[in-house]
């Protein structure tokens, strides 16, 4: 679904009134110029707009509309230089509502000589810097953008913004399961809830271990069976006996009922939980296809704010987003060996052969079922890490992007990995992080989203971190 943008298209009323000939035409050329602009955006977002504002009452049926519609975002966009108090009024007026301001021209390229009306059209700039100053001094935050309506790259500059905070407004509606509850030993993973949705939006939904055991226990035999046959069918799998198989396969059906049940967006799962393995008899570690069709995004160790970066990740890029730690790292080349046990969307991979299903090795032979999870190395290419870290008030991101080596890299027995190589001093990405404080998990997802992140920081107002 498109943003519902709010479009402040700004000039200045004198120039409407002028009887100066040489400015007789100055309307009617701003007026198209406004015309181009909103037949650009239109094609790419909902715009609401009423037209060029150039006073306080033109400035209040704008309001009055923007109000109406609910929209998302003002795109504020001086056309020419523009009066202060019809911004000042309608900015006021609107609230916390993101504002982005764009530095305008109509000339693609300047010529090489410029009459006093073609002077003055193109004079937005003077506005932009103008309504920056009072802007900030309302203590209003804004994005900025900069560019001619004909610029592809001014305009896909505009949508992206205009996405990213689409994304905080669906930030607000998600549905967060904790399964049982935060793991008592990482305290490095500790949430305030209350911070968690008044800052980063989602609500947390409690789930108690009986309730996944109740789930799974009602999956049809027949739908088990299924699921096993496919993963047969699609994977290898090495010394996991029929009876361990069936019952993770059951465990994760259980979780996908679960999903389905509370409406789940994300879900953070306490997979070292005693409670879990006491009555389940292993954790769930495989990632079905249901799960996918599901697009849900799952945390292990009960990790919140891993669960939120997931989500974020995915929603940039709509591609499967590991969940990983740093397992061991190479100062001589930059690297780091990254992966993490549980459920781990076999996507990742660069294809269904080098997917393995193996025993959970750090259960194995611990219980009566000692489960199954999926061994595999991520696909090669440019990949981006965050964190979301819990800080004494508010959060932290931690942005970085790399190279997956693929399977030119190490192949890590077992688990789910990759080995990522970065540009930067590894020993100096590690020194700034640490001392920083920081979580000990990261989100990878495959692709450059780093300014995304940065954008998505500034709308959500807190601290980051970017290498």
């Amino acid at each position: 679904m498109q943003a519902k943008v709010g479009l402040v298209l700004m000039a200045a009323k004198c120039f409407w009134d002028k009887r100066v000939q040489s400015y007789r035409k100055l309307p009617e050329l701003i007026n198209k110029d406004a015309e181009n602009i909103v037949s650009r955006l239109s094609k790419h977002m909902g715009i609401v707009n009423t037209g060029i504002v150039t006073s306080i009452r033109e400035a209040e049926i704008a309001i009055e509309e923007f109000k109406k519609e609910k929209v998302e975002l003002l795109i504020i966009c001086p056309l020419m230089w523009s009066e202060d108090q019809p911004l000042i009024k309608l900015v006021n007026e609107m609230g916390e509502v993101p504002l982005l301001l764009w530095c305008y021209s109509p000339y693609r390229k300047l010529p090489p000589k410029i009459s006093a009306l073609d002077l003055f059209r193109g004079s937005g700039s003077v506005g932009l810097f103008q309504a920056s100053g009072p802007l900030k001094r309302l203590g209003r935050d804004f994005g900025f953008v900069m560019g001619d309506p004909e610029d592809e790259e001014t305009i896909h500059n505009i949508v992206e913004y205009t996405q990213l905070v689409k994304l905080t407004g669906e930030l607000q509606e998600v549905k967060l399961g904790i399964l049982p509850s935060r793991c008592e030993v990482m305290t490095d993973l500790y949430v305030d809830e209350f911070s968690l949705t008044s800052i980063l939006g989602p609500a947390l939904k409690y789930i108690s271990v009986g309730q996944l055991l109740s789930a799974s226990q009602e999956i049809d035999t027949s739908r088990v069976k299924i699921n096993v046959d496919e993963l047969k069918r699609r994977y290898r799998i090495k010394g996991v006996s029929n009876k361990a198989l069936y019952q993770a396969v059951r465990a994760s059906l259980g979780v996908a009922e679960l999903v389905d049940r509370f409406c789940l967006d994300a879900l953070a799962i306490d997979d070292l939980s005693e409670e879990l393995h006491e009555i389940m008899g292993l954790r769930p570690c495989l990632y079905l296809p249901l799960l996918q069709e599901k697009d849900i995004v799952i945390s292990m160790e009960g990790d919140i704010t891993g669960a939120v970066a997931m989500f974020v990740l995915k929603r940039l890029t709509n591609s499967p987003v590991m969940f990983s730690e740093f397992f061991n790292f190479d100062k001589t080349d930059n690297s780091v060996i990254a992966g993490h046990a549980g459920l781990q969307n076999p996507r990742l991979a660069e294809n269904d052969d080098g997917v393995i299903i193996t025993p959970d090795y750090e259960l194995q032979g611990s219980s009566e079922f000692e489960g199954a999870w999926m061994e595999f190395t991520a696909k090669p290419g440019q990949v981006t890490l965050l964190q979301i870290v819990p800080k004494i008030e508010g959060f932290k991101m931690i942005i970085a992007a790399g190279e997956a080596l693929g399977s030119d890299g190490v192949r890590v027995e077992g688990f789910p990995h990759v080995q990522i190589k970065f540009s930067f001093p590894l020993d100096d990405f590690f020194n700034q992080v640490v001392r920083g404080g920081a979580t000990h998990h990261w989100a990878m997802v495959h692709g450059d989203v780093k300014s995304k992140l940065k954008m998505l920081a500034e709308l959500l107002k807190i601290e980051k971190l970017v290498f």
